[in-house]
């Protein structure tokens, strides 16, 4: 049962992962990896968010702050639209994991739709230091320093879109 949970987790088939956890847990309800992954699988196959926070708020407590755990915490907060609640479990994901790409890519959405320029300015940086290759994260970033009128940032950026995007003229004008 290990094997196949192991590689149905790889291939992200959560839903033959939930029944595969499920017959573990059954042998052995006190088995602490099933209960671990089936709080994740929870978060990517149950409707009910309040079974799915219980799991894993109870996860957390076992095994204290763990990055997919808190990850999947704050994005079931969110699926309960409480983006404040959201926000604090995403940014303790990034103080164990400054780079991890769904907690800044949610945190950069959860500060456009609450209007926190300065958090949103902060986690778009933050995004592109960890993947510099996103050009339309970047283009976001440009508009946004744009409107604040941040332009010695703006230019900065509008030189990394250009190495990219060399016959772009439009953001040649914009950096004229």
């Amino acid at each position: 049962h290990y094997g196949l949970a192991i590689v149905l987790w790889q291939l992200k088939a959560y839903e033959q992962l939930r029944g595969e956890l499920e017959r573990i847990l059954k042998k052995n309800p006190q088995d602490d990896i099933a209960r671990y992954y089936y709080a994740l699988v929870l978060s990517e196959t149950e409707n009910e968010p309040e079974k799915t926070l219980n799991c894993l708020q109870r996860e957390i407590k076992r095994y204290g702050p763990d990055i997919k755990l808190m990850c999947s915490l704050g994005a079931q907060y969110l699926k309960f639209n409480l983006p404040e609640l959201a926000r604090g479990w995403f940014e303790r994901t990034l103080k164990l994991d400054p780079g991890n790409k769904d907690a800044l890519l949610s945190l950069i959405d959860i500060n456009e739709k609450l209007s926190d320029k300065d958090q949103l300015l902060q986690y778009l940086a933050q995004y592109l230091e960890a993947f510099p290759e996103n050009i339309p994260m970047r283009k976001k970033y440009v508009k946004l320093l744009l409107r604040e009128k941040e332009y010695l940032r703006t230019i900065e950026e509008i030189l990394k879109i250009i190495s990219y995007e060399t016959e772009n003229s439009r953001l040649k004008e914009t950096l004229a």
